[in-house]
């Protein structure tokens, strides 16, 4: 293992022995600090991931994280260093992923939009963590925390950056 995947195994190891969604539905007892409204139910929270101002959301914060850790090492590392990252961490995230769709969330596990939008998560912090300077508390770092908290994030409702995590 490299330094960077070195950095970020302790993280995804703790999703490893997770007991996925144990809390969706339940009130949500998090950081005060992140700004958050509730559906009720996995066909509300599909539907929420498929809204515009979700999609929005997301491809705004995909974006950001990529312009960040672009500027922050310059144009011409992607090929050596973050491209085999990635690779790496997208194998972890999709044997996560099968690991929670085999558990008892296979229902969540074969539906597109919730798969992707762990993988999207897990993934995005990963990058955050290995490759950005320590610091702010970024979205990834509040959507990894609530699927911890054994909740299911699933979309933002209002307009990026104006709006709450939308979560189950």
């Amino acid at each position: 293992m490299n330094r960077r995947q070195l950095k970020v195994y302790p993280f995804f190891s703790e999703f490893k022995s997770l007991n996925w969604f144990h809390s969706v539905g339940q009130p949500l007892e998090s950081d005060p600090s992140i700004s958050f409204c509730r559906v009720y139910g996995w066909s509300q929270a599909v539907r929420s991931l498929m809204s515009r101002d979700s999609e929005r959301a997301f491809i705004c914060l995909a974006a950001d994280i990529h312009e960040r850790v672009q500027a922050w090492k310059g144009p011409h590392w992607n090929e050596t260093v973050y491209n085999p990252f990635v690779e790496w961490s997208s194998k972890f995230v999709a044997d996560l992923i099968e690991t929670m769709a085999s558990n008892k969330h296979a229902s969540v596990g074969t539906n597109w939009y919730l798969r992707s939008s762990i993988s999207s998560c897990l993934m995005h912090r990963a990058i955050e963590m290995a490759f950005l300077p320590k610091g702010n508390k970024s979205t990834y770092a509040e959507l990894c925390e609530l699927i911890l908290l054994g909740h299911m994030p699933c979309g933002w409702r209002g307009r990026w950056p104006k709006g709450k995590i939308v979560v189950y």
